[in-house]
């Protein structure tokens, strides 16, 4: 960890909610190969605009999560969740449908079954098959 990367950290337990830090803190994990950890801290960066009420900035936070982790059930779920509470209905349809293509490939059934009732609850009835 480099010594930059560990000051932000610092600073970031005393301030959890500095969008600017976590942030700076995403590009230098991910700069470093560090994609895990670069992932979580996106994750966290879009609950904070989600809180904060910037919900644009979180939809595209996450969009970035699903780019660098296709398979990532969390970013896709939350994503999906976000784009329906900003009213962005196709785009909503449009995640949850790629959160059942994923959960399929993966057999994750729980996953499956909650993107299909949302999609369903969205009026896309046509995803059962």
């Amino acid at each position: 960890m480099t010594k930059a990367l560990e000051l932000l950290l610092a600073e970031l337990r005393e301030h959890p909610r500095d969008a600017r830090l976590l942030s700076k803190i995403a590009e230098l994990q991910l700069r470093s190969g560090d994609r895990h950890d670069g992932i979580m801290t996106l994750l966290q960066l879009a609950a904070v605009y989600h809180g904060d009420g910037f919900g644009l900035k979180a939809a595209a936070v996450l969009k970035q999560v699903t780019k660098l982790s296709p398979g990532n059930m969390e970013g896709l779920r939350i994503l999906a969740t976000q784009y329906e509470s900003l009213g962005l209905t196709a785009d909503a349809i449009a995640a949850f449908r790629e959160m059942l293509r994923v959960a399929r490939l993966q057999r994750d059934l729980t996953n499956a079954t909650r993107a299909l009732r949302n999609l369903q609850r969205l009026g896309c009835a046509d995803e059962v098959n």
